[in-house]
């Protein structure tokens, strides 16, 4: 079950871009495609995992979206497994967690947002399975963001809003989509149309064999019938009844 909230406050909120304490200080600069180390305390432990995200946003005032952040979900730098290189678990107990994470490579900003996303597995719920547990179905969920700068080996860094760049872009995915569709609307029209001819050829194969089955050998077979010698008939013999017939046809 899902509860809807209203904000208390009007946009800007006090500590989003564009609040009262929102003031675009910069706390931490790093080093792009760097290791960098991320302090979580926590005084109530929910159980689930963190994840962290990075939004090239470069414009203090105003506000990153999602969207935004979704594109770039940072991977920790020691991780045995694969499925799970985003999420660290933490332990059990009320302290500060330092975990490693790999800043992308070519990612370089003035203002980047740094997020945290705490999803809580503290709540009782339905599994995919049917079945009931804990951290199942809908958990609470924390998010805390800070404002970070990632310069390259120069000393450089991007200053290109998120915006700015997404309204910039190319659509060359969609052209090449495009292009594959065609092709393979192309390929599929060649197919079809080598089918239709190798159906009609062997159908008209079929027919020429069945009509010179029944109209031309059939009529040569019987004509070979025909020109065959039939048997003669054995020779039939007089049979005489006695003896004294025989004596009286002698006479």
């Amino acid at each position: 079950m899902f509860r809807s909230y209203k904000w208390r406050k009007d946009d800007p909120r006090p500590h989003e871009a564009g609040g009262k304490f929102a003031k675009g200080v910069i706390v931490r600069h790093y080093k792009e495609a760097s290791i960098i180390n991320i302090r979580v305390e926590l005084t109530a432990n929910h159980r689930g995992f963190f994840e962290f995200r990075l939004c090239p946003n470069n414009r203090p005032k105003k506000i990153g979206t999602q969207e935004c952040l979704d594109k770039y979900i940072l991977r920790r730098a020691s991780q045995k497994d694969e499925l799970q290189e985003t999420r660290y678990y933490p332990e059990l107990g009320n302290k500060i967690f330092e975990i490693k994470y790999v800043l992308p490579i070519g990612l370089t900003c003035t203002q980047c947002i740094l997020q945290w996303r705490y999803i809580a597995g503290n709540n009782w719920g339905t599994c995919f399975n049917g079945t009931g547990a804990v951290g199942c179905g809908p958990q609470e969920e924390f998010r805390a963001c800070a404002d970070v700068a990632i310069v390259n080996a120069s000393g450089l860094a991007n200053d290109t809003s998120f915006e700015d760049e997404r309204d910039n872009e190319i659509p060359v995915g969609d052209t090449n989509e495009t292009k594959n569709s065609s092709n393979e609307n192309e390929n599929l029209f060649l197919l079809i149309l080598m089918i239709i001819i190798c159906t009609f050829t062997a159908v008209v194969i079929l027919l020429s064999l069945v009509y010179l089955y029944y109209y031309q050998a059939k009529d040569h077979v019987k004509q070979l019938l025909k020109n065959k010698q039939q048997p003669l008939r054995p020779p039939r013999k007089k049979k005489y009844l006695n003896d004294d017939d025989h004596t009286n046809n002698e006479v």
